[in-house]
């Protein structure tokens, strides 16, 4: 029975349309195609290949996700910003565009240091650290960067920038002696 089948099968490709025998080829070439297809898919290169597009395809998704957490917290610290310095400017009754940029903040005519010194030491946005800088910079006089730092444990370049804030408040000024800065309450 087997052979009738194969002599049957035989006789129908003999006897078999044109048609019929380019369906048979297209048939045997798909199936090659899916033989070869099937063989990439467990080859362990393709296999690579398609867990690296996966991948990037992940990492591609994570980092848009962070850029757009990036954008909202952009967004609450310029709110927060915004915020501090009404509060700020609530609280001193300075005007916004000297807050905004802090070099235009001048001392009031005819304050004393002692009066500054009160002014800071009052002021609820001066961190204890300031305060007690510029209550140090009353007893000496006069300091450098270097002083602040052994005093209160710091590096220098910490304290330079604590004096320098307190410079470009209004609080203080500076000279300098070789390349040494130094320090003093505004008005002595």
């Amino acid at each position: 029975m087997v052979r009738k089948r194969g002599l049957f099968v035989r006789l129908k490709s003999v006897f078999a349309s044109s048609q019929t025998k380019k369906q048979q080829k297209a048939h045997k070439v798909l199936a090659d195609w899916e033989t070869v297809y099937q063989d990439l898919q467990s080859h362990p290169l393709t296999q690579a290949k398609i867990f690296n597009e996966q991948l990037l395809a992940t990492t591609n998704t994570t980092i848009k996700k962070f850029e757009n957490k990036l954008d909202n917290f952009e967004d609450r610290i310029v709110k927060l910003e915004k915020r501090r310095i009404k509060i700020i400017r609530n609280a001193q009754e300075i005007p916004l565009e000297v807050l905004e940029n802090p070099k235009q903040l001048k001392n009031k005519k005819n304050e004393s240091p002692t009066q500054i010194v009160k002014r800071v030491v009052a002021d609820p946005h001066m961190s204890d650290q300031e305060k007690e800088i510029v209550k140090i910079i009353q007893k000496e006089n006069e300091v450098d960067a270097q002083t602040i730092a052994d005093q209160f444990h710091i590096s220098r370049s910490n304290a330079s920038l604590k004096l320098n804030k307190l410079h470009d408040w209004g609080y203080l000024s500076k000279r300098m002696v070789d390349k040494t800065v130094f320090y003093k309450i505004k008005g002595d």
